[in-house]
């Protein structure tokens, strides 16, 4: 059954801003199995299994449906009781007759303390890069001005996301061994957005191929997103150099 989520069907609930919604979810998956702990306690003997003890509570009426709730408190570290670290060397191509650049390889580390799923983080960790590499080099929003504002790039002809020929060629993750995090839910950490950030290096990859094709030191500014007309433009090309790759 789908249903919108309302003050009404879900009283009281909290935002899922800041990476939040996957340790207040544990905490309170954590509280409804404290709830069923203590009702089964009872039928919990050394004689039984587990599955003689079910079975006994539910002869005995025993409700082993419970509702867990967790609602972060205030806390003297600040909303932002720990850090996310992460690291990334990313390997970048521009053709500068086109404009056209490309992310050969990415090696990305981030910190998630002691993880709750790594394949789950590892697919954070990805998406939220390819994410920040569609945000930095292809997705363009533009509006009309001269008429009411409308947004003109409102499909995939004029807006570009990553697709699948956008990934880097060699794409891996590394998950900090060793981090325990003690404010985290099970010494773990957020990574829904912190992973977001490390697209930045794709960025400044992509700057410095520009910058060894111009062969100078000359300072300029690279706009987001760094469009193929926009690159094209900054490696200003010399049309009477020979381009011929040795």
């Amino acid at each position: 059954i789908k249903k919108t989520t309302t003050r009404i069907c879900s009283a009281g609930s909290s935002g899922t801003g800041g990476s939040i919604t996957s340790e207040n979810c544990s905490a309170a998956v954590e509280d409804a199995c404290e709830i069923l702990k203590a009702r089964l306690q009872p039928y919990l003997t050394p004689e039984r299994t587990f599955t003689e003890a079910i079975r006994a509570a539910m002869d005995d009426q025993v409700d082993l449906c419970a509702r867990g709730r967790f609602l972060g408190k205030p806390n003297s570290l600040g909303p932002a009781q720990y850090q996310s670290y992460g690291a990334a060397m990313i390997e970048a191509e521009v053709d500068a007759l086109t404009g056209e650049s490309r992310i050969v390889s990415a090696e990305l580390v981030i910190d998630t303390g002691i993880s709750l799923n790594p394949t789950v983080d590892a697919g954070q960790v990805q998406g939220g890069f390819v994410m920040a590499l569609g945000y930095l080099l292809t997705e363009q929003v533009e509006f009309d001005h001269s008429k009411n504002g409308a947004n003109v790039k409102v499909g995939t002809w004029e807006y570009k996301p990553p697709t699948a020929f956008e990934l880097p060629d060699s794409f891996d993750v590394t998950l900090l061994p060793h981090a325990p995090n003690k404010q985290g839910f099970l010494r773990s950490k957020a990574t829904g957005e912190p992973p977001l950030l490390l697209g930045a290096s794709a960025l400044f990859a992509i700057k410095d191929a520009i910058v060894a094709m111009r062969g100078d030191d000359k300072p300029f500014d690279l706009p987001v997103p760094a469009l193929p007309s926009t690159v094209h433009r900054l490696c200003d090309v010399d049309w009477k150099r020979d381009y011929t790759l040795s």
